[in-house]
């Protein structure tokens, strides 16, 4: 959960809109995100499925396809504008300078090539070293995520993991080239309860280890509860809310955060009643003249379903797009 005193960003999004152009309508899958993350920091991106987080992910990555595509803003990762790189500039970045872990470790590895095989091409796609250097890195990194007997699993094929450890070997491919950024999309969703815990505090320990930023792509409240240092929380393709963790957990302010906090149960009260969010999340075909969350929201007012609000600072570093509070004077 560290966070360095850098005062440059490793990656600056700013208005950023990807829209997915099909024969019947205008998917905005983001629709004006910006955030910064800086060198060392842990950042949870959260929301409902279809909120628009592996989009954002995606886009960051120059990986949207057809007929999805950046329309509008600026990704500047270390003061480099990524929308203004060419595709061989793009290869060079990712899996070196930007690693990412997907949320199916076995989806995510070739089944046909041994995990150390993987590996070894991973490093020297971007490293200028032997392949016996190469092998010898792969063994450490088979180590450093916790792989027992890590020379005796690297002749080894993905289906000869757990998904546990599969996901393991992700994280190390991951880290092969000890990247600036790593994006984690939802990295423990296939994983058991215990499982997922061990993830967690692996990516916690390599951040302190690799000094790099984290942006975790999760729906998973108390996974960024626990690791995050901010808290990022998207609905329709916007950013509703964001803050330092502790700020954004203790002091909701848009309901929709509200929402998603009150989903989730708190195992030291066996009374507790559930409030589940109720409605669907929003048709992001349309152009909304209000509030995106006004149809579910039990605070709703006249206002909201004739004018958009705007994303403002209610408190130093806490932001919320919300009618119901005013900008920080």
């Amino acid at each position: 959960m560290s966070v360095t005193a850098a005062t440059e960003p490793v990656l600056a999004v700013r208005d950023l809109h990807t829209h997915f152009f099909t024969k019947t309508a205008t998917v905005r899958a983001v629709n004006g995100v910006s955030f910064s993350i800086y060198p060392g920091e842990i950042v949870g991106l959260v929301g409902e499925s279809g909120c628009g987080k592996s989009v954002t992910a995606m886009s960051i990555l120059g990986l949207v396809d057809a007929p999805g595509r950046v329309v509008n803003g600026t990704i500047a990762f270390d003061g480099r504008d990524m929308r203004k790189m060419s595709g061989g500039q793009l290869r060079r970045i990712r899996g070196h300078e930007i690693a990412m872990i997907f949320q199916n470790p076995i989806g995510a590895l070739n089944p046909v090539f041994t995990v150390g095989r993987q590996l070894v091409e991973a490093i020297r796609t971007h490293q200028r070293v032997s392949r016996r250097e190469a092998y010898r890195q792969a063994v450490a990194l088979l180590d450093r995520v916790g792989i027992p007997d890590p020379e005796q699993r690297l002749p080894q094929y993905p289906h000869q993991f757990s998904g546990g450890m599969a996901q393991r070997v992700v994280i190390a491919m991951a880290l092969a080239n000890r990247p600036k950024l790593l994006i984690a999309d939802e990295p423990t969703t296939a994983l058991d309860v215990t499982i997922q815990a061990q993830i967690i505090d692996l990516l916690a320990e390599l951040n302190q280890e690799f000094g790099m930023a984290v942006l975790h792509i999760t729906h998973n409240m108390a996974l960024v509860a626990e690791s995050c240092a901010r808290t990022i929380v998207m609905y329709g393709g916007k950013i509703a809310e964001s803050g330092q963790t502790e700020v954004v957990f203790d002091d909701p302010k848009h309901p929709y955060t509200q929402a998603l906090l009150g989903s989730v149960p708190d195992l030291d009260q066996p009374e507790q009643v559930i409030d589940p969010l109720e409605g669907f999340p929003p048709d992001i075909t349309r152009e909304w003249p209000g509030c995106e969350f006004e149809p579910r929201c039990s605070q709703r007012f006249e206002h909201c379903s004739v004018e958009n609000p705007l994303l403002r600072e209610v408190s130093a570093g806490h932001a919320v797009r919300c009618h119901l509070y005013p900008a920080a004077s």
